[in-house]
């Protein structure tokens, strides 16, 4: 990244421009504040008692308005400008913002500096990455390392192949609340005869609905004749909606849809104890 600083002194026709590299981790605002920063010690430098500094940065001009800002940049234009009034007592240094990108002839010249300076090849001026860009690379650096243990788990098989990345659970869930019914269905730790036979809770794992099929969560949302009417009616809704009704991240996607998964999944674990204990007495 570069930042430019370009001043006017005297006349416009004399112009003081100093290009300055950055490193690439460096961020907008710390590109501003330097530019800033080189100019308040050229004013220094020169001795200029009276000079207005014109940014298209607001955050810049708020940060410097707070005396106590601790950011080291903010603290050295505080100190050269406590210097400047201390070497003249009658100085007049001022802020002014200007609007970017709107013909300001100054602002103009000072971009087409940055974009000149780009393209310079020369070693970084300023190395100094902000806090936000190491929590952001700390933060990149744990998705990977938990994405990495998360696909090379053995266990919860049935979960990744629902969310086969750990950011499509916290989209569902921004989605669909958590509840005690979409937990089972997520999980496949259900009423489910295919998870009760496991541990030997029930006789064997199929449905009774015909008595052959497994009864897995995926039967029962799919296939099973039990749960027709309310499968079709999901369904249906995502037709409409121009939806996979079985999709979880085209379902999420629209209010509606999530609405009717969560629901067609509430009727299917509400109802489906009852549906195998009635079964199994008839």
């Amino acid at each position: 990244m570069f930042e430019d600083l370009l001043l006017w002194h005297t006349a416009p026709s004399n112009v003081h421009t100093k290009l300055v590299k950055l490193h690439h981790t460096s961020s907008v605002f710390q590109a501003e504040l330097v530019a800033i920063k080189h100019a308040c010690t050229y004013i220094q430098n020169k001795n200029i008692t009276h000079a207005i500094i014109h940014t298209d940065s607001l955050s810049s001009i708020s940060a410097l308005k707070q005396s106590n800002n601790t950011h080291p940049i903010v603290t050295d234009i505080h100190k050269t400008l406590h210097q400047i009034q201390y070497t003249h007592t009658h100085n007049n240094i001022l802020f002014s913002w200007v609007k970017g990108h709107s013909g300001v002839e100054g602002n103009e010249a000072a971009d087409k500096a940055a974009n000149k300076a780009a393209k310079a090849h020369k070693a970084p001026d300023f190395i100094s990455c902000p806090i936000s860009y190491i929590k952001k690379k700390i933060k990149d650096e744990t998705l990977v390392t938990s994405q990495t243990r998360y696909s090379n788990e053995n266990k919860g098989v049935h979960t990744k192949n629902i969310f086969p990345l750990l950011s499509d659970i916290d989209n569902f869930f921004k989605a669909i609340p958590v509840s005690f019914q979409m937990t089972q269905f997520l999980t496949a730790h259900s009423y489910a005869k295919h998870y009760l036979h496991r541990f030997h809770i029930s006789d064997d794992p199929l449905c009774p609905c015909d008595n052959n099929s497994i009864q897995t969560l995926d039967h029962l949302t799919r296939q099973c004749p039990r749960f027709t009417l309310a499968r079709h009616a999901h369904e249906e809704l995502c037709w409409y909606a121009d939806t996979e009704p079985y999709s979880i991240s085209q379902i999420i996607k629209k209010n509606v849809t999530s609405k009717s998964f969560e629901n067609f999944v509430k009727h299917i674990i509400n109802n489906l104890k009852n549906f195998n204990q009635n079964t199994r007495d008839n």
